[in-house]
């Protein structure tokens, strides 16, 4: 009698893992077919990225390779960067109000500023802004810098 529990747990036990496995296939299969990415996307992903980018040891970040234009409808870095020094150009930075103020004259010719100068404009910018990727615009963040 105490066999066959043991032979009945046992045959429960596999039957049990048995369909556990073909039921995770079939979720994997479904999932593909649901639109989910498959295995020969996901490498071929990847082999794209690796074919644009390269690791920065230095700084340990991926960057895009020289000679390699974005996607269509994202900006280059050449243009983020000058939207953030049109800004900067536009704008001072208030210490009493702790806020960006918009310039009464023509815009600063940055190129007069010192590199100290410069320096302390743009982290205050990167610390009030951020990048946003779905607007490919920059957003102010509504913290002060320095605080």
């Amino acid at each position: 009698m105490r066999c066959t529990r043991l032979t009945a747990s046992l045959l429960g036990t596999c039957l049990a893992l048995t369909l556990q496995q073909a039921g995770a296939q079939t979720s994997k299969s479904s999932q593909a077919e649901a639109g989910g990415v498959t295995r020969e996307q996901a490498k071929k992903e990847r082999d794209e990225f690796l074919r644009t980018h390269s690791w920065d040891k230095v700084n340990s970040v991926w960057t895009v390779k020289e000679n390699v234009k974005p996607p269509p409808g994202v900006k280059s870095r050449e243009e983020i960067r000058a939207e953030a020094e049109d800004f900067v150009s536009r704008h001072r930075w208030d210490e009493q109000a702790g806020t960006w103020k918009t310039n009464d004259g023509p815009p600063r010719d940055l190129s007069t500023m010192t590199t100290e100068q410069r320096r302390l404009e743009t982290q205050r910018f990167v610390d009030t802004h951020r990048w946003d990727e779905q607007g490919q615009a920059w957003v102010e963040t509504g913290q002060r810098a320095g605080k």
